[in-house]
């Protein structure tokens, strides 16, 4: 390693090339949905794929994938969780490539995602109806599926898909779509009352209304 005559460092071998990707899930008509775009360059022209692309220089991690987000989908303004780094030397076909993987979840009521840069169509699918995939992106949102069902079950990201205060009926539901296959309803009940994440808001409504105690991890 050298520094160069401008300043910066200069390494002496070759370095791999840095992209996000971002899993975007929803609860569409009670199921697990996931937005993916069609690419309308190559590599994989036509293909769908998840959103995401190349980190710029001096760019935070978070802020590309955001930026490639909102450039690809006009998503934007969702927490950002960050689950797994993907590097597979042959994961993409223009050369090494190490990909670092995010998901977030769609809250109700936002904005319908549009296509856009080297996006040609935007679109939900149920994650039983899945296209084939671009790059190895079947392997990323499946590694995503599974850190989202861990989430919900024990650190409260369904309050991002839940009103402030909710029924535990509703949550419940949420379990019923996010974690595969369904949990039992009334061990899942037990779990969620009996794990510190819920505090009752209005013990004397019927049906009770809950409330996560603390700010979830998205």
């Amino acid at each position: 390693m050298a520094r160069s005559a401008g300043g910066p460092w200069c390494y002496d071998y070759p370095r791999p090339m840095v992209t996000v990707d971002v899993v975007v899930f929803a609860i569409r008509r009670k199921r697990l949905h996931t937005l993916l775009i069609q690419r309308a360059r190559e590599p994989y022209a036509g293909s769908w794929a998840i959103p995401g692309g190349f980190v710029d220089q001096n760019e935070d991690l978070e802020e590309a994938a955001a930026r490639e987000l909102a450039e690809e989908t006009g998503v934007a303004g969702v927490p950002l969780v960050q689950f797994r780094a993907f590097g597979a030397p042959g994961r993409d076909p223009r050369g090494h490539t190490i990909s670092i993987a995010y998901y977030a979840l769609w809250p109700p009521r936002k904005r319908p995602p549009r296509a856009g840069d080297d996006a040609s169509r935007v679109r939900w699918f149920d994650l039983t109806a899945l296209p084939k995939l671009a790059f190895d992106h079947a392997e990323i949102l499946q590694a995503a599926r599974r850190r989202l069902e861990e989430d919900f079950l024990h650190r409260g990201v369904a309050a991002c898909l839940l009103p402030r205060t909710f029924a535990l009926e509703s949550l419940l539901a949420l379990a019923n779509a996010i974690v595969e296959p369904s949990p039992d309803p009334r061990r899942l009940r037990r779990a969620f009352l009996g794990s510190g994440l819920l505090r009752e808001v209005r013990p004397k409504r019927n049906p009770p209304r809950f409330a996560f105690r603390a700010a979830p991890p998205v």
